[in-house]
């Protein structure tokens, strides 16, 4: 006998990852993207998208040299991501106050979960 699968949970833990935007990688956000219109990526979406795949191929140099260059250039994703390599220690000694400092830079920038970030994680951090 095959057991059954309890849908509204697998329903659920779906839903949530769409929301939370796991899966990391540029979504498409814009209006026409989500009707179904064919829309290519902007060089500097695709360019966090092989950022992302860097990191999860585990190649870290690669993927803190590519978060690094986009932060540089202002991506608040990238801010984000590159202050998760320092918070944890990729590729670098763990640094907060840097970690800090650029969840704040992308939380002025208006990335929103930057600012929870910020304030969860490293709520005793001066930046």
């Amino acid at each position: 006998m095959r057991p059954q699968r309890n849908r509204p949970y697998w329903l659920a833990v779906v839903l949530v990852l769409a929301v939370t935007g796991w899966g990391g990688g540029a979504q498409a956000t814009e209006p026409g993207a989500a009707s179904g219109q064919d829309e290519e990526l902007s060089e500097a979406d695709q360019a966090l998208n092989e950022a992302f795949e860097l990191h999860e191929q585990g190649k870290l140099e690669g993927a803190y040299e590519a978060f690094r260059d986009l932060a540089d250039a202002g991506d608040a994703e990238a801010k984000v991501q590159l202050g998760w390599m320092y918070l944890e220690g990729h590729t670098t000694e763990p640094d907060m106050e840097r970690t800090a400092e650029l969840w704040e830079q992308a939380a002025e920038a208006g990335h929103e979960r930057a600012a929870h970030l910020l304030n969860a994680v490293l709520p005793g951090v001066e930046h």
